[in-house]
């Protein structure tokens, strides 16, 4: 894998992900969002629950969302079939990792961060670990004023760097 960032941004974001949920509350939270949006489909209601693809999967936390996106997949086209297969993909953390890295490129390019790969400064490392944890959707100036997610990794790159040349 060379996706031509550094190896710390990717670190920062796994080790801020992995220990969330326990992937059966990720299939539970995945099966009542299902039938939450099956009941609103049919009753013409709004729904209560989020979409079934705002679920996280894998041991470094993706959308479904998300991950289907970074495939180049429109994930309102998936079917609740194919948002499983995602998700059982997921589950794999060689897989999973590669989605997240994957996904990490794209969001450096989102804001055409990267001049000169591999190198991103500080700044441009809190901008893309806040996307990674809020979307693409807000603006760079929205992103800009919350960066805590980017902020931790920024606070941890001596660690992560040691970690990796261990």
């Amino acid at each position: 894998m060379n996706q031509r960032f550094p190896p710390e941004l990717l670190a920062g974001v796994c080790w801020i992900e992995v220990g969330g949920d326990p992937n059966f509350v990720d299939a539970w939270a995945f099966m009542i969002r299902s039938i939450a949006a099956s009941f609103a489909r049919e009753t013409g209601s709004t729904g209560i629950a989020k979409h079934p693809n705002k679920t996280s999967f894998g041991a470094v936390s993706i959308q479904l969302l998300a991950a289907a996106e970074t495939l180049g997949l429109n994930a309102a086209d998936l079917s609740n079939s194919e948002l499983r297969q995602l998700a059982f993909c997921l589950q794999n953390d060689v897989y999973n990792i590669e989605i997240c890295a994957r996904h990490l490129r794209q969001l450096i390019d989102h804001d055409g961060l990267q001049k000169h790969p591999p190198n991103l400064t500080m700044d441009q490392i809190r901008i893309v670990g806040a996307r990674y944890n809020r979307g693409t959707r807000p603006s760079l100036e929205s992103i800009r004023k919350n960066t805590s997610y980017g902020d931790f990794i920024v606070r941890s790159w001596s660690s992560l760097s040691a970690m990796l040349n261990q």
